[in-house]
């Protein structure tokens, strides 16, 4: 199941890039260089909340529920961060549709991580 969560996640991430790419040329005013960085960042906080969720002994469900609610955090936090360093470099051309597909790009991957480890924690039963 961890290869399915990887591939699974690895196809988002390049269907993500892909849809970068062409937002990039269809609407230059989208900031791309942050969304590309976007992308990079929640495929690489997925990837942790999968070794996150592993590292927790598999045979309690409070240790499965901790590790979803630590990387869950972990993700918020950092995406949080990112979003307020990228205000705080471009205060005058901020690009509020940027920021929301950033907010999107991030309420997808957590809601793609949620299903695919409760569907891990349910075979493992």
């Amino acid at each position: 199941m961890k290869k399915v969560f990887i591939i699974s996640h690895l196809l988002v991430a390049i269907v993500l890039a892909i849809a970068i790419y062409f937002i990039e040329a269809k609407f230059p005013l989208f900031d791309a260089k942050a969304l590309w960085i976007g992308n990079i960042i929640l495929f690489g906080l997925s990837l942790l909340s999968l070794r996150m969720i592993k590292t927790t002994d598999g045979k309690s469900a409070q240790g499965f529920v901790n590790g979803v609610y630590a990387s869950s955090l972990l993700k918020i936090v950092i995406c949080s961060i990112s979003i307020l360093l990228y205000v705080l470099l471009n205060k005058q051309g901020i690009h509020k549709p940027t920021v929301f597909s950033l907010l999107g790009m991030y309420f997808f991957y957590t809601m793609l991580d949620g299903t695919m480890l409760s569907n891990m924690n349910k075979r493992k039963k």
